[in-house]
């Protein structure tokens, strides 16, 4: 007991560390020396002797086999990373962040006093680590699903489970269906049964590459991706800076007044109720199909609430 108690505390400490290099290099500045990498490492992160420049090639090895996330040292400048997708590696920094936070709580009781956890929580109505099995072990799920949009009508499914994705504080299984992928919310199933009957998976489907021209959960693959043209509130402006939209979002203008930001991706109902959230400040300048559409909106909004 002794030693396996010994071993997950070893595993533990070495996520830590990985999530650790990750936010370092993700920072404001493009290389980080490798003596500003080693002191970030230091303190908690050498809890079982130093932090040498050894054990700092070996986290960047794992990083890299494990995740497909390369870190090369440039001559001169620091470590820096390359050659990434950008809708993995975000969303790798993102569990790597969620695991560094939960494990911080879970680990120290003292630590439970100064950290306020996001109350606003999914509801579960099915085993997620059945869900995983199915996925792991490539085998064909029936579940019954229940329809918002149809009062809460049931629907069966005989589905391939492919991936689960979190999507806006929420997560769903993405399957196969009859040979399209569909997403459900992990939260609607009425019931779930992995069955015996293996599937075999299409390795063309692959997780970088789904949703990467969207926000949210859905994509169509009918809808064109469109350049977009945003302005902000300067204050506005600076949250969207440091939590951008998508992946592809770049700042084009930024004055004292106003941030304007370009994007390129499917205008979805996900992406377009993320601009209605931040009514208050937002300006479309483009393209003039999506002004037309936000406007819609409002004025009817402002009909039911004059």
């Amino acid at each position: 007991l002794l030693y396996l108690r010994q071993t997950l505390l070893n595993m533990l400490n070495q996520i830590k560390r990985l999530s650790a290099i990750v936010n370092k290099l993700s920072g404001i500045c493009e290389y980080v020396g490798k003596e500003d990498l080693l002191e970030a490492m230091s303190g908690d992160m050498a809890e079982n002797g130093p932090y040498t420049l050894r054990t700092l090639q070996r986290d960047i090895k794992t990083i890299e086999e494990v995740f497909g996330m390369e870190i090369q040292n440039v001559k001169g400048k620091g470590y820096c990373i390359v050659g990434r997708d950008p809708v993995y590696t975000d969303r790798f920094k993102e569990l790597l962040s969620e695991f560094e936070i939960l494990s911080t709580v879970g680990s120290d009781s003292g630590t439970r006093d100064y950290i306020i956890p996001e109350q606003r929580r999914m509801m579960f109505s099915v085993d997620i680590q059945k869900i995983l099995r199915s996925i792991k072990q490539r085998r064909k799920v029936r579940f019954s699903y229940s329809l918002p949009r149809l009062g809460g009508k049931e629907a069966e499914y005989l589905a391939e489970p492919y991936f689960l994705k979190q999507s806006q504080n929420r997560w769903y299984l993405v399957a196969m269906v009859e040979g399209v992928l569909k997403c459900f919310e992990l939260g609607r199933f009425k019931s779930f049964k992995v069955l015996d009957e293996d599937f075999i998976r299409d390795e063309s489907v692959r997780a970088g590459n789904l949703f990467r021209d969207c926000f949210g959960i859905w994509d169509d693959p009918k809808m064109p991706v469109e350049d977009i043209r945003l302005r902000f509130s300067a204050l506005d402006g600076r949250f969207i800076k440091t939590l951008p939209i998508h992946s592809s979002q770049k700042v084009a203008v930024e004055t004292e007044e106003y941030v304007e930001v370009t994007l390129r991706l499917k205008i979805t109902n996900d992406f377009v109720m993320a601009l209605l959230s931040r009514s208050s400040s937002v300006e479309i300048l483009a393209p003039q199909s999506l002004k037309d559409r936000m406007n819609a909106i409002w004025a009817a909004a402002l009909e039911r609430n004059k």
